[in-house]
């Protein structure tokens, strides 16, 4: 297994690192299974489009900064094969890079600009995020199907964390693993923490100010990945002698093996003597195993025929619940047939009723009009015999007045005067008495109204001031444990609307606000009355909506909570249609010209629309505060144009004018709504409560009185209607002998002579009268016999119709008595339709239990088969039972086991035998083949090594060769000496000096711009022998003059400008403007001296 992997990571080796070489080498059949072919075939050689499509990938397309480093954002599109950033010190064109490098999975250390990845987080801000695009056209393209034409890396930075996004050119994430993003780097060959690929600031003046052979060549090695080839060298190596080591030590169990194995072999020789009847007793089981499987099958062949039998029931079943479904629809249809004939029935019945309504009505109309007659007809009889009483009254009385002997009446006629007079003083004297009684009882029955209303009214408060006093206690206690008292104070249902408020807030365009004394606090406590008084406590308990929508839904939501809390529907509070806002108005604290302070300067309001609202609503900026009532009536009388009105400390009013408006109700006992803190609210909740109990006390002495009060009224009542009922009764009694003494003085008075005439005269009017009603008598008549004939009509329909109904109502019975009976029988049909379907559903599930165990059957049969055909042997049909032939077995194994005793176990030692055969055999095969093997390896690696030297020969030629190409554009040979035993680097440079002479110099002894020239030679030589898709260089020129900059600058332009699969970004804070000319192959971004930058940087 080792040795698997060690050939599988050289066969998949490095090709990336040497493809970009000049050698080409041969090698055998045998070495091309390993790759080798592969491997060292060089790609720089066929310039040809897939080597352009291949370095087209991976290039950098444009990379989006949000709180990194200095800047908060900015946004920068790369061109595709020259880019120049060029900005003063501390401008931001090394944190682009730094991104870079943090963005493709490298560490802070490798930016050589901080230690952690928080450390790059922009001050002030909680994270920073990178997002890059990665080209992917061309054949090495990373997937392309999945990914597209953009490969987009996000990597985001937070204070604990860090995390990457790998998304597809659409923006759509396709993995959040950094393991994708690697084999992505793979692919490209970008290799972040490769020098000569991405040159950091720190990296740039280190490397050029070092002179140093081995940290030149250590740079050549890591630049070609040669350090990471050996590396791998050497681990397969050590690999390798590991792999020797294992060999050793399995030869050495191979030789215990063989000892063991020689062992067993002498044993089983001495036992194959059992072999016969282990034979025998094989055979007995697999006749065991088959007749185990007949036995199953017999088995599930009963199971079977039960099965096919219930499903029989079943069949059977489902035909008598069709027949019972059948049945049931008939009955329902005869049913519905039943209802729409008495719907129709009850129809006609109430076509009838309607008819004899109609009739009785009439009739009852006819009667009314018939008693009206025969009333009127009374009244006329009676009016008639009433005239021909007085008639025959008026003749007798002038029979009487004819006859009479007027003097010997005079004297009783007098005697009836006097007594009628004493009875009629004694009754006046009586009736006064009994209109004070009177009046003494209505004022007895007053006071115990009144007592009864002062009752009802002192429980009605002493109900209410209980509910303070608990509301009270409850707000003491929450505020004494830290409970909010913001809604507290205004009463126990607040909360509960508050709730259904938020509970409601989708129904909501804007959630209402409210109450709008929970929101206003209060500066000094010394103005909570005159500043409640100001606002007024219906606009601190009212609630504010943004439109008519939501405060109509408000509305509905605070009557339904009134209703269901039963809360007095007074205490509503009313709502204040006002648009939000988040802008408060602006006031001054003091009025223009006034020396005194403005209530809204005394109040902290916490949110700006309830602010306006008080400022609109209550000209809180416009009211004014004074303490004493003498100073603010005096003040008031000419105020300043700007105060609308004054309050003092108690919360009188004073207006312009002298106008004045006292406060009548006491601070001490008025409720706090507004408190500069929780222990003022608690002082005042504690004062208000102290008074609660004050009054409450006082209630309680009230009803005591009002109740003692009743008790006398009730019995001062009682006595004064017991008086008046006793003077009542003696009045009647003497009105009752004055109207027997009016009579008889009636009938003693003086009788005159003319009289008599005056009485005939009264005689004759009464004749006239008589007549004149016996006509009208007549008519009533005709009409009385009018109105009789309409009511015998009127009762004739009545009764047509009373028959009517009695015939409906009887076919309505019987419609009825058979609707019960279709009833009856669609019950009848739905309990047998519910028997069957009950029946039907126990025999499917007895089908499927009886299912289940066939299953379970079958599964047995087929684990019994699968073992009986494990021995691979024909079917045995046996006709003995399972029970024989255990019997059987039992008695060969104790024959085996008896003969065992004397000799052992011969399937035991035959199984050891086989089993160590086995191991020794597969020991042999693998020391064979990893010994094979590890000969291949050692042959292999002798090889690899030598081809990597010869590569590493021929790459350092090329390098040479190309260092000189270059220095020769500055007019100075240049040579460059690689000792690979040594690993040094030296760089040898001849300039041209006085008098054409020629001087050899090393790099240590050039100048600063001479050394930096001669380095920028150096990895632009190496370009040549790595294939990265972009490089990046960053300050390079630092130490360099003008004419330097201008030569190194050009030689790497005149390279990306031939190299246009390949993309190049210099960081300079240099001016360039003389050294770079521009063209289309490039890209010149200038930032910004403002390092806050949050628009796209472009180009300038």
């Amino acid at each position: 297994e080792i040795l698997v992997v060690l050939i599988w990571n050289l066969k998949a080796g490095r090709t990336r690192a040497m493809a970009d070489t000049n050698v080409t080498m041969e090698v055998n059949s045998d070495e091309e299974n390993l790759g080798f072919s592969q491997l060292m075939t060089p790609m720089s050689q066929n310039p040809s489009k897939k080597a352009l499509d291949n370095a087209t990938s991976g290039k950098l397309v444009k990379i989006v900064l949000t709180n990194f480093m200095c800047h908060k954002h900015i946004e920068v599109h790369f061109h595709d094969n020259v880019n120049v950033i060029l900005g003063r010190n501390g401008s931001g064109k090394s944190a682009i890079m730094a991104a870079i490098i943090v963005c493709l999975g490298g560490k802070a250390a490798t930016t050589s600009r901080n230690t952690s990845l928080q450390q790059f987080i922009r001050t002030g801000t909680s994270f920073a995020e990178i997002k890059l695009t990665l080209s992917n056209v061309g054949w090495e393209s990373y997937e392309p199907d999945v990914y597209g034409n953009n490969i987009i890396v996000v990597r985001r930075i937070q204070k604990d964390s860090s995390s990457y996004k790998i998304m597809n050119g659409d923006g759509h994430t396709v993995s959040n693993k950094k393991d994708e993003l690697i084999k992505i780097l793979d692919k490209f060959s970008v290799q972040v923490d490769n020098p000569v690929s991405l040159l950091n600031q720190e990296t740039s003046r280190n490397f050029l100010h070092s002179t140093n052979p081995r940290t030149l060549y250590q740079l050549l090695m890591k630049a070609t990945q040669l350090d990471c080839i050996l590396r791998d060298y050497e681990h397969t190596d050590e690999r390798s002698a590991i792999m020797r080591d294992q060999i050793g030590k399995k030869q050495e169990n191979l030789k215990d093996l063989e000892v063991e194995v020689k062992r067993l072999e002498e044993l089983y020789n001495g036992v194959r003597g059992l072999q016969t009847l282990g034979d025998k007793l094989n055979t007995c089981t697999v006749e065991l195993k088959w007749a185990y499987v007949k036995e199953i099958e017999h088995e599930a062949e009963m199971q079977e025929t039960r099965i096919g039998k219930e499903q029989e029931r079943v069949r059977k079943t489902e035909v008598k619940l069709r027949e019972a479904e059948e049945e049931m629809q008939r009955v329902e249809a005869r049913e519905r047939e039943i209802c729409s004939d008495l719907e129709q029935v009850n129809e006609e019945a109430r076509t009838i009723e309607t008819r004899r309504d109609t009739a009785h009505t009439a009739l009852r109309a006819q009667h009314k009009e018939k008693q009206k007659v025969q009333q009127t007809m009374n009244g006329l009889k009676q009016e008639m015999k009433s005239k021909e009483n007085e008639r025959t009254a008026l003749e007798k009385k002038i029979e009487e007045t004819r006859q009479i002997n007027f003097a010997d009446h005079q004297s009783d006629h007098e005697q009836l005067l006097s007594q009628l007079e004493d009875a009629k003083q004694q009754r006046g004297q009586l009736l006064r008495e009994i209109d004070e009684c009177k009046q003494a009882l209505q004022r007895h029955r007053q006071s115990v109204n009144d007592c009864s209303r002062d009752h009802r009214q002192i429980t009605e408060q002493n109900d209410s001031l209980v509910g303070s006093i608990r509301d009270c206690r409850n707000s003491i206690s929450k505020l004494k444990s830290g409970g909010s008292h913001k809604l507290d104070i205004f009463g126990r249902w607040m909360l509960v609307l508050v709730d259904a408020i938020k509970g409601n807030a989708r129904r909501f365009q804007k959630l209402p606000l409210g109450p709008l004394g929970s929101m206003v606090t209060i500066k000094d406590q010394r103005w909570t009355t005159a500043i409640q008084k100001s606002i007024g406590i219906g606009n601190l308990y009212a609630f504010v909506a943004d439109n008519s929508h939501d405060a109509a839904i408000l509305r509905q939501i605070m009557k339904e909570v009134f209703q269901r809390e039963r809360a007095p529907m007074k205490f509503m509070p009313f709502i204040i249609q006002y648009r939000y806002t988040d802008i408060p108005y602006s006031c001054p604290a003091m009025i223009s010209g006034c020396p005194h302070l403005s209530v809204l300067s005394q109040l902290n309001i916490s949110n700006a629309t309830c602010a306006n609202i008080v400022i609109d609503h209550c000209k809180a900026e416009r009211t004014i505060l004074i303490e004493g009532n003498n100073e603010a009536e005096s003040y008031m009388l000419r105020p300043p144009s700007g105060v609308t009105s004054c309050y003092t400390i108690r919360g009188d009013q004073h207006l312009p004018g002298g106008r004045f408006y006292s406060n009548r109700d006491d601070p001490k006992r008025s409720k706090i709504f507004l408190a500069t803190s929780t222990e003022h609210l608690i002082r005042a909740q504690q004062d208000q409560l102290t008074s609660l109990e004050q009054d409450q006390q006082e209630l309680d002495r009230r009803m005591e009185q009002v109740k003692t009060s009743m008790e006398h009224a009730k019995s001062d009542q009682r006595d004064s209607q017991t008086h008046l009922s006793r003077l009542q009764q003696d009045e009647f009694r003497l009105r009752q002998r004055i109207e027997e003494l009016n009579t008889q003085c009636e009938e003693t008075q003086e009788l005159k002579e003319e009289d008599i005439a005056t009485y005939e005269e009264e005689v004759r009017e009464c004749n006239e009268v008589i007549d004149e009603l016996k006509a009208q008598l007549q008519e009533r008549q005709i009409s009385l016999d009018a109105v009789t004939q309409q009511v015998v009509e009127a009762r004739k329909e009545v009764e047509a119709a009373r028959s009517g109904a009695d015939t409906i109502t009887q076919r309505i019975e019987s419609i009825q008595q058979l609707h019960g009976e279709a009833q009856q029988e669609t019950r009848k049909v739905h309990f047998a339709r519910g028997r069957c379907q009950q029946h039907i559903n126990k025999l499917r599930e007895t089908v499927t239990a009886l299912e289940s165990t066939l299953h379970e059957i079958n599964n047995r049969l087929s684990d019994a088969m699968s073992q009986a055909e494990d021995n691979e042997t024909e079917r045995i049909d046996t006709e003995r039972s399972t029970r024989e032939i255990i019997s059987e077995i039992r008695q060969i194994e104790k024959t085996i086991k008896d003969q065992e005793k004397e000799v052992g176990n011969a399937e035991a030692i035959s199984r050891q035998l086989n089993a160590g055969l086995q191991r020794y055999s597969t020991l042999q095969s693998e020391l064979d083949a990893s010994s094979e093997l590890l000969e291949k390896l050692k042959v292999t690696m002798q090889m690899r090594v030598g081809l990597v030297k010869h590569w590493r020969e021929s790459v350092s030629t090329r390098i040479t060769g190309q260092f000189h190409t270059l220095m020769s554009q500055r007019g100075v040979k240049g040579s460059m000496k690689v000792d690979h035993n040594k690993g040094e680097l030296v760089l040898m440079v001849k300039f041209h000096e006085e008098q054409s002479s020629l001087a050899t110099k090393n790099t240590k002894s050039l100048s600063g711009g001479e050394r930096s020239f001669s380095t920028v030679a150096f990895i632009m030589s190496l370009w040549e022998v790595t294939d990265s898709p972009f490089r990046i260089l960053d300050e390079f020129d630092v130490f360099m003059d003008m004419m330097n900059r201008r030569i190194s600058m050009g030689m790497m332009l005149e390279l990306a400008r031939k190299q246009p699969h390949r993309q190049f970004i210099f960081l300079s804070p240099q001016d360039m403007s003389t050294v770079i000319k521009g063209g289309d192959y490039m890209k010149i971004i200038k930032m910004d001296d403002d390092p806050d930058r949050t628009h796209d940087q472009s180009l300038k």
